[in-house]
């Protein structure tokens, strides 16, 4: 039974790491956690692709613009999806990932 759970832990770690924003399928978004998890899952890749450089310096770099333009274009079908589709809150959200606010104000703060 130890096995059992241990492999099922494991191969829920390797799933839920190294996703990135080309893993997210906006159109399987069913709820305020699909969403929250989609939003977490986009800005963290956005954010980590980045890294330090700022807004300006992003606008500079031709190359990042062309590799960052997808990732924020699915950023906006996202929250398409979510708030006027879905009509999910960012409370229902928040609800469902505690990680969420951390990751807003680190995006919010960088863009």
């Amino acid at each position: 039974m130890k096995k059992v759970i241990l492999g099922i832990g494991v191969l829920t770690l390797m799933a839920s790491c190294g996703t990135t924003a080309e893993d997210v399928n906006v159109a399987d978004m069913k709820d305020a956690c699909d969403c929250s998890s989609g939003f977490v899952t986009i800005a963290n890749d956005i954010l980590n692709e980045i890294g330090d450089k700022t807004e300006n310096d992003m606008k500079e770099d031709e190359e990042l613009k062309k590799k960052m333009e997808p990732k924020f274009e699915k950023l906006d079908k996202l929250e398409d999806k979510c708030r006027k589709e879905l009509e999910v809150t960012m409370e229902e959200m928040k609800a469902c990932d505690e990680g969420l606010e951390d990751v807003m104000k680190k995006f919010e703060e960088k863009f």
